[in-house]
């Protein structure tokens, strides 16, 4: 990573703490509190990226959808070294968004996908690159359905799996169905029409939202700097950091592992944020208790499982992250890893990471 960005990153996250002071009391919330709010409550797993501190981080502030193929390219390379695209659904789509709709990640302020048992939506907040009108007209071009009524105010344009495909076959599911709140600036996807409208209800009602989940509303508390972000609720952070499909001798060790720190007590969250600091890159790892004294009790036998063997993936701790703290805020347990070498890799790394951030029985 391009060190000498990293103050600028810092600075700018300054600047927009006083932007924000200027622009109202929603938006005092940082970027991944306001993603969160537009989810439905029922969301399992939340994965935010904050693009335009993306831009900052790989030094590219002013990239949009007008910029050259190579520079766009370049761009997205970057990112996914660092691990700062790992969290995106769009990233993948990006080339192709930017050619047949006019926009994608590079004309974003942020994105979050929600993952439901119901289903799952992406919100995305447009940045000044690119407008809702604008985003309406390539809809319409590319032969969208158009909504009966309330096409720039929350009406699902329908497209469909056929027409992506003749669109570019490359593009996101998620893109089969979208809406547009032009008065928020937001567009919603996601490859059902009836879950594109339940979230387009979420937002506009401002009500049943996965910000109003405590639990969630803990866990990401710790991460709100986050340049990238996945954010667990349960039973989806259980699930995630379970060994019961690990074969029965990692089974084995694991137990005997975690007996050895002392035993684990459940957690009720987990979550997983990049920030930029002035050295380089660190992974926040939040951790969510029942109680200030169940996250203390959790201190020490998570720093010991943080060194040593990383049973069920192979290797070790060790030699992917330096352990630079471990906190208690609140109801959380808060670790920051620092990545080994130059690369931050850490997300797609221990996102999944059984033996540390095992509970709720592990």
């Amino acid at each position: 990573m391009r060190r000498s960005l990293i103050a600028a990153v810092v600075l700018a996250l300054a600047i927009a703490s006083g932007t924000l002071i200027a622009r109202g009391d929603d938006d005092l919330r940082s970027p991944l509190a306001q993603a969160l709010a537009t989810l439905p409550d029922a969301t399992l797993t939340a994965n935010f990226t904050d693009w335009r501190l993306v831009r900052e981080t790989v030094g590219a502030p002013d990239i949009t959808s007008a910029a050259s193929t190579t520079d766009r390219r370049e761009w997205l390379d970057a990112a996914y070294e660092d691990d700062l695209s790992a969290a995106s659904a769009l990233a993948g789509s990006g080339p192709s968004m930017s050619k047949h709709f006019g926009w994608s990640v590079f004309d974003l302020d942020w994105e979050v996908l929600g993952q439901a048992r119901e289903g799952a939506a992406i919100v995305a907040e447009l940045s000044g690159a690119v407008g809702p009108d604008e985003v309406i007209a390539g809809l319409a071009d590319l032969g969208y359905r158009e909504p009966e009524s309330a096409a720039d105010d929350g009406g699902v344009w329908r497209g469909g799996p056929d027409l992506l495909a003749t669109i570019d076959y490359s593009l996101s599911p998620m893109l089969q169905n979208v809406a547009v709140l032009a008065d928020r600036n937001l567009v919603v996807l996601s490859d059902l029409s009836s879950y594109a409208e339940r979230t387009v209800d979420t937002i506009v009602s401002e009500s049943d939202d996965l910000a109003e989940v405590r639990d969630v509303a803990a866990t990401a508390a710790p991460l709100d700097r986050a340049i990238a972000a996945v954010v667990h609720q349960p039973p989806r952070s259980c699930a995630v950091t379970s060994f019961d499909h690990a074969s029965a001798a990692d089974r084995q060790l694991a137990a005997a592992r975690i007996a050895e720190a002392g035993g684990l007590g459940d957690q009720r969250g987990l979550g997983f944020g990049i920030r930029a600091d002035d050295v380089g890159l660190v992974l926040d790892v939040s951790l969510h208790f029942e109680s200030p004294a169940a996250a203390e009790a959790a201190q020490e036998p998570r720093t010991a499982l943080a060194h040593g063997p990383a049973i069920g993936q192979g290797g070790t701790y060790d030699e992917r992250f330096d352990v630079e703290s471990v906190r208690v805020i609140a109801d959380d347990l808060v670790l920051a890893l620092r990545p080994i070498g130059d690369r931050m890799s850490l997300v797609s790394d221990l996102t999944s990471s059984p033996l540390l951030f095992s509970g709720c029985g592990g």
